[in-house]
């Protein structure tokens, strides 16, 4: 039990050395709560992280490996948006066995955050 009570404060840390990281680069988390008007809808918001770079922003959502620039915050936002659904939507084409195991994974992750919503 110890073992386990070990490994999540280390989990915990890692965690919390990786917002230190991103706070001092000025990284920010933005959440996502709606993606009208496109026809889909947010099961969940999506915790999208901002960060500048050079002239532009970069928005990324880690978990499915989606990420978008801008030249301004609410550009990168936009543009990730836009990426997100155009990602589900094309992997949602695709028959389960053309997947490979990336595609598959980041298709499981999407279905977790976006469904149709006509």
């Amino acid at each position: 039990m110890s073992l386990i009570l070990s490994d999540v404060q280390d989990r915990i840390g890692l965690l919390e050395q990786k917002i230190g990281e991103l706070s001092k680069a000025g990284a920010f988390i933005v959440p996502i709560t709606t993606l009208a008007p496109e026809p889909y809808d947010l099961i969940k918001e999506i915790n999208v992280v901002l960060q500048p770079s050079d002239d532009d922003y970069v928005a990324s959502f880690f978990d499915a490996n989606v990420n978008a620039t801008g030249c301004s915050e609410a550009d990168a936002l936009d543009s990730l948006k836009e990426m997100l659904i155009s990602r589900f939507e094309y992997l949602e084409s695709l028959p389960p066995e053309k997947l490979g195991p990336g595609p598959a994974k980041q298709l499981a992750v999407l279905r977790c955050f976006i469904r149709s919503g006509v």
